[in-house]
């Protein structure tokens, strides 16, 4: 797909999206409303890289980079993780700011659950402690990522689906990754000691920031329905609950 033909799908999303009052920053979600975003995930694959890559020429403005950078959550598992790492990858070299590298790292839909579940997979806690190394100035969002590196997130999802086992259409489902040969990432200088205990939220404790995407305590509280699906399974949208939305 060209830079021009994504463009032009991007600016037909967007005027549907403010037709139907859909914010795609913060209920991004919600595009699933709009057929000519589906058409866009099932696309995905064909030109995520290169969409990252030129993020600020193909989407210049706030709303469409929203949208674009959603279209991820259409992504295969494998191709999601590398995703992850290009925008990592690209945040340290500041070409993505923190409210973009927030959405690259939120999944919705089918791998809402994937970072998640798959928390002991050596590529998944790299990615972790990568990121909790980036954006290691705000303690809150150190404390979600512990969450789920002791698998306490995963406990609190699994017991979700366990509540919701007669509506499997409202939990995000399990996709477990292949796995790998590497070791598990030693814990050096980018871990910061991680005391895990210590950092975890307590059973029912919620987050401050006002963004619906909260990690652990969505997972602890009573939830209901799809939208709670999409908030409460994604590994890092913690993120989301400490980043102030980009003016």
């Amino acid at each position: 797909m060209s830079r021009e033909n994504l463009r032009e799908k991007l600016e037909q999303i967007e005027l549907k999206a403010r037709a139907k009052a859909i914010d795609p920053d913060n209920t991004p979600k919600l595009l699933i409303q709009i057929p000519e975003f589906n058409l866009l995930q099932r696309e995905v694959e064909t030109f995520w890289m290169d969409a990252l890559d030129n993020l600020p020429v193909i989407a210049p403005d706030p709303i469409k980079r929203s949208i674009l950078i959603s279209t991820l959550s259409g992504l295969s598992p494998e191709s999601y993780l590398r995703a992850i790492n290009h925008g990592l990858d690209l945040y340290d070299r500041k070409q993505l700011d923190t409210w973009d590298i927030r959405q690259v790292t939120t999944p919705f839909g089918k791998l809402a659950g994937l970072l998640t579940d798959n928390y002991q997979e050596p590529r998944v806690r790299a990615i972790l402690i990568r990121l909790r190394a980036a954006l290691s100035t705000d303690p809150n969002i150190a404390r979600g990522i512990d969450s789920v590196l002791s698998g306490e997130a995963k406990r609190g999802l699994d017991e979700q689906r366990a509540a919701f086992s007669k509506m499997p259409n409202e939990v995000p489902p399990v996709i477990m990754l292949e796995k790998t040969e590497s070791t598990m990432p030693q814990r050096k200088e980018e871990d910061h000691n991680l005391n895990l205990d210590a950092s975890l939220p307590k059973r029912g404790e919620t987050e401050s920031g006002g963004f619906d995407h909260g990690l652990v305590s969505t997972v602890k509280s009573k939830m209901n329905g799809w939208p709670w699906v999409v908030s409460a399974a994604a590994l890092i949208v913690i993120v989301a609950l400490v980043l102030k939305r980009r003016v």
